[in-house]
């Protein structure tokens, strides 16, 4: 009886092992990059919040775009990654920043870092900041989806040299029953995020085609 225990054990464990190896592959064959661009979601505090950024991740992913999500706090690492990437000629281009609440913050930081590199963001999204900063000159395309607080402490303004489209877009005055912790799962706004990600993955993969002949 102790040797057919250990058998059934044994036969378990390989079973185990086989699904969880076949489960790791398909995530992997899953999340091969099909198309170009580079899209970094920045979540809030912690890692409870902030959620509806890896739904979106995750759609992205399904249409093989490389997307991924990481917490405000890992900025620096991401843009090391990316410069890296770029290095050695293996990053593709639009680079795309999506940040919630302390992410925001988090965004225009990880923009100007990877601009000082010569590496340019194509379009950088902002929902509902808590520790608003300036855009710099090296984003292209910016908006702000904020929600009103005391003195514009949200509204956030574009540096002095910045020379791309930006906009802030208060969606109190366009949604209802939007707040603080429901913004970034909006699927008003998450249908106006995909849309624009897909105009700039259209538009690079035409001019590389172009460049291909």
């Amino acid at each position: 009886m102790k040797r057919i225990s250990t058998v059934c054990c044994l036969i378990a464990a390989i079973v185990s092992t086989i699904l969880l190896s076949t489960a790791a592959a398909e995530a992997k064959q899953r999340y091969i990059a099909k198309r170009p661009g580079e899209v970094v979601f920045l979540r809030g505090l912690a890692n409870v919040f902030s959620l509806g950024l890896d739904t979106l991740s995750d759609e992205l992913k399904k249409y093989g775009v490389y997307s991924y999500v990481h917490n405000h706090k890992a900025w620096e690492k991401v843009g090391q990654q990316i410069i890296a990437k770029s290095r050695k000629g293996q990053l593709s281009y639009p680079v795309i920043i999506i940040g919630h609440s302390l992410g925001v913050g988090a965004s225009p930081k990880l923009a100007t870092m990877l601009g000082r590199q010569g590496i340019a963001v194509q379009y950088m999204v902002m929902l509902d900041a808590v520790e608003p900063l300036p855009v710099t000159n090296f984003v292209e395309d910016a908006i702000n989806y904020y929600l009103p607080k005391r003195r514009g402490q949200n509204m956030i303004s574009p540096s002095r040299d910045f020379e791309g489209h930006y906009e802030n877009v208060n969606v109190k005055e366009r949604l209802q029953g939007i707040d603080h912790f429901n913004i970034d799962e909006n699927e008003i706004l998450r249908g106006q995020m995909t849309k624009r990600i897909f105009e700039l993955i259209e538009k690079e993969e035409a001019e590389l085609k172009q460049e291909g002949g």
